[in-house]
């Protein structure tokens, strides 16, 4: 009867916490990081979601810090000499300051960050790309009339000499003419490289599962990216992938929590609760939120029910109960073990408070309904064994209830449905067989 024990999920994406890092470490890697952010803005290549960025030795910042020293510095003196570029470069210093201190170190890199001094770079290369092109179509309007010039006098002398008065048809290039068309070329061309990259990173956007792809494929040692990787696999109910990826971040982060937690929670999808255990109790040691605690303790009495350990599974249950009172889901798990042990009054009491913070929690009144067949209050029953097998068309024992319930009823003719459809999801279900036989025998007197 496994089949209507809940177990808290499905899960969500992680943010995966901060890093762990101190003041000190988060300004050392800065450097590099900024410099990766510069050499994006120029060529938006290997945009990346979640980077979970190695902290920096100080060996290794050393030459980025230079570099970036540099460029602080010349932006300076530009600004001290009113040169518009050094306005731009105090723009890009000046937002990225705060978040480049150490105030507030969880994570080393977010592309985020860049959002607003992109400003700056977009202001600068389109105002450095129409200075270019003014001065190239100068050129080469001066190299072109020239020319022309040349060629008139050329021509004229050779007319002069057969008595041909027309005019050369030969026209002198205007440089804002020319600036305009040439700019006109580099904006066409531009867009459409910018636009293609766009697309082609947009495709990365179009589920969760790219997207996460996508920054495993570019950061493997991120095992935040891994853990949600193997989210995505679980939403989309490939558990066997998902498991893998979950331990794919464990194997860089043994004692990373959601991987933890969201790996027991594939294995008892799996079927494999005593695999699932020991993940649930390592994860119970590793955090002290006492949300993430009461989802894990009721997974954990999840797969201890499924063990056949109730008395352990139902501690656990109360103790999920304990940590988060708003809790329908410990409250019907209690109420499953309760009505497995024949204690129908107490499965009854948590049902009802289970839909009483959920009213439509499926896993609660398949429960109540079972109950309440059990009871005989086929009545009271129906209600919720109908509401149940609408939330849920996989649990065969509710349809087996609701079959019998509705023979007590006197409604054979649906009675007979619930019963086909519960030996549809559960073909050998014997009570299922029998209930339908000695119905149609009936049908048939």
């Amino acid at each position: 009867a496994w089949v209507i024990l809940n177990v808290s999920g499905p899960p969500v994406l992680t943010s995966g916490g901060d890093q762990g890092i101190t003041p000190w470490e988060y300004i050392r890697s800065q450097p590099e990081i900024i410099l990766h952010y510069f050499r994006l803005a120029i060529w938006p290549s290997g945009l990346t979601l979640d980077y979970w960025w190695p902290v920096s030795s100080v060996g290794r910042a050393v030459p980025f810090a230079i570099g970036l020293g540099v460029i602080a510095l010349s932006s300076l003196w530009l600004l001290i000499k009113r040169n518009p570029v050094g306005y731009l470069g105090a723009w890009v210093f000046v937002i990225l300051a705060p978040t480049s201190s150490g105030a507030s170190p969880l994570n080393l890199a977010f592309e985020h960050r860049m959002y607003l001094p992109l400003a700056a770079f977009a202001a600068l290369f389109a105002c450095g790309g129409y200075l270019l092109i003014r001065r190239y179509a100068q050129r080469l309007a001066a190299a072109h009339n020239q020319t022309t010039e040349q060629a008139k006098g050329d021509e004229t002398q050779e007319r002069g000499s057969n008595g041909d008065s027309s005019e050369s048809p030969r026209e002198p290039m205007d440089p804002a003419h020319a600036t305009a068309s040439l700019g006109r070329i580099a904006l066409i061309i531009v867009v459409v490289i910018l636009s293609m990259l766009t697309l082609y990173r947009n495709l990365d956007y179009t589920s969760e599962y790219r997207i996460w792809a996508d920054t495993v494929a570019k950061r493997p040692q991120n095992h935040r990216a891994h853990t949600n990787l193997g989210i995505a696999l679980h939403h989309m109910n490939k558990l066997e992938d998902a498991a893998q990826s979950y331990r794919n971040a464990l194997a860089i982060d043994p004692l990373f929590e959601e991987a933890l937690s969201n790996l027991g929670a594939a294995l008892i999808g799996m079927k494999r609760p005593g695999e699932a255990v020991p993940y649930f109790e390592t994860a119970l040691r590793v955090t002290n939120d006492p949300r993430k605690r009461a989802s894990i303790f009721n997974n954990l009495g999840s797969a201890l029910f499924d063990l056949d350990r109730q008395g352990a599974a139902l501690t656990c249950f109360y103790e999920s109960l304990f940590l988060q009172p708003q809790n329908p889901g410990a409250h019907s798990n209690i109420a499953f073990v309760y009505r497995n042990q024949g204690r129908l009054s107490e499965a009854l009491e948590h049902a009802e408070l289970a839909l009483e913070q959920n009213p439509d929690y499926t896993n609660a009144h398949a429960t109540k309904g079972l109950v309440l067949a059990e009871m005989k209050r086929y009545s009271d029953a129906e209600y919720h064994l109908r509401r149940a097998a609408g939330g849920n068309p996989n649990l065969w024992e509710v349809f087996r209830a609701l079959g019998k319930t509705l023979i007590e009823l006197g409604n054979t003719r649906e009675a007979e449905a619930a019963l086909l459809e519960a030996l549809r999801i559960q073909p050998g279900d014997e009570e299922s067989l029998e209930l339908l036989e000695q119905l149609q025998q009936g049908n048939a007197q």
